[in-house]
């Protein structure tokens, strides 16, 4: 069977199968929640605003942060003010560099790879 990027099943990729409504699995890397701690600290991010960036990092959409957070969309977008207000960033941009971060820091493969490599550019 060709398990290919594009005739692998979803579940292969951590996704949930077509029409199961279900979310994808979360897989917390050390490296990832370490750049947000980084990422918080250096801009003075509040617990509740780190919260609200853990999610985006997660990858998740507005509306799902709004119900894994249990807040109002407008709490939300308050806590999203506070993010690019306090670090000069939009959230998603934040997200990135939060990712950015966590993959400069972590340890380098034994042969090079390009794929890594571009993830660093």
């Amino acid at each position: 069977m060709d398990m290919s990027r594009d005739s692998a099943p979803p579940e292969v990729y951590g996704l949930p199968s077509a029409g199961t409504g279900a979310r994808p699995t979360r897989v917390v890397d050390a490296a990832i929640v370490a750049s947000v701690r980084r990422f918080a600290s250096e801009h003075g991010l509040t617990p509740a605003e780190t919260r609200i960036l853990e999610l985006a990092v997660d990858g998740m959409t507005r509306t799902d942060i709004v119900s894994e957070a249990g807040i109002s969309v407008h709490t939300y977008q308050k806590h999203v003010r506070a993010i690019r207000d306090k670090s000069g960033e939009a959230i998603f941009q934040a997200a990135i560099r939060v990712l950015r971060g966590a993959v400069a820091r972590a340890p380098r493969p034994a042969a090079a790879e390009p794929a890594f490599d571009m993830l660093l550019s």
